[in-house]
């Protein structure tokens, strides 16, 4: 029996995802600015936080939380307030 974990259409899925997340844009972009301005350890740690960031979007939209973050503003604010208190500690 196959596992719901293991199925193709959450293979598919997911290859869109890395394809994404691996596509030039914006994020590139500044990454690419800060590695020439301040250098690599600077531009690897934005790259982190990028990263970081849309794996926690990827996961939110796979578990159904967008749905429930636009329904509830109160909890975007949240996200907000708890990325911000991390990335300044």
């Amino acid at each position: 029996m196959p596992s719901e974990f293991l199925s193709p259409s959450l293979a598919i899925a997911q290859s869109a995802y890395v394809l994404g997340v691996a596509s030039p844009g914006p994020s590139n972009m500044a990454i690419m600015t800060t590695a020439m301005s301040h250098g690599r350890r600077q531009a690897m740690a934005l790259a982190a936080g990028v990263v970081c960031g849309s794996l926690v979007w990827g996961l939110a939209a796979a578990l159904g939380l967008s749905a429930f973050m636009l329904a509830n503003s109160w909890t975007m604010v949240l996200l907000k307030l708890l990325g911000a208190c991390i990335c300044c500690t």
